[in-house]
């Protein structure tokens, strides 16, 4: 199929917030040029308060096994307790259509795309538990990853991820330096980023 993505994407400007959410998904599928596809819109409810290094400790918790890598292991015992009422954002949530590292991310997608380590916290909280067992759900639950950057209690941004393990029935829960990992894909599926956006945007609907 030929398209014109810059005919399109001029002609955006005169549309309203919700259809140019629905063809901005379209020209990521069909712009050769992106390396990103717009998935979906999803907004997600603050768990409320808790310690982390309760909760996403190694082992099983409320029917859910994790395990983790070392750098993740090391963020969480500096973590502080995730207060009550977080603020928490909707985010985009893309996927990759050929391989890519984090700039390639962040530079395709142009704006922030940093969260808070509470805020992220939270978020799993909240998305992790409802997919215990890695039942269908707002998480990529077919061995690819789902990613958030992160700025740390330390200033460094870096990149977070979790992915279900089917043959162990665990969630994996990891933290790298960025651009340590080339993200992989699939005919049918990839990993997933999770960007965040303003909660105001009047097309923020889950």
């Amino acid at each position: 199929m030929d398209i014109n993505i810059a005919i399109i994407e001029q002609d955006m400007e005169q549309m309203s917030k919700a259809c140019r959410f629905e063809v901005e998904k379209l020209t990521t599928l069909y712009d050769v040029k992106k390396s990103l596809i717009l998935l979906k819109r999803v907004g997600i409810d603050s768990s409320g308060g808790f310690d982390p290094k309760i909760i996403f400790a190694q082992g099983s918790h409320d029917g859910v096994n994790l395990c983790s890598n070392d750098n993740f292991k090391n963020i969480l015992s500096d973590s502080p307790e995730v207060p009550d009422n977080i603020f928490l954002p909707y985010f985009n949530v893309y996927k990759n259509k050929r391989s890519i590292y984090d700039d390639g991310v962040i530079r395709e997608i142009n704006s922030n795309t940093v969260i808070g380590i509470s805020e992220l916290f939270s978020v799993w909280r909240t998305l992790i538990f409802a997919q215990a067992k890695g039942e269908k759900g707002v998480l990529n639950n077919v061995t690819y990853s789902n990613v958030w950057y992160v700025l740390c209690s330390d200033g460094v941004v870096r990149v977070f991820y979790i992915a279900f393990r089917g043959g162990m029935k665990s969630w994996y829960l990891a933290c790298d330096e960025l651009n340590e990992i080339e993200w992989s894909f699939g005919k049918e599926s990839g990993t997933h980023f999770f960007i965040p956006i303003d909660i105001h945007d009047n097309t923020a609907n889950p």
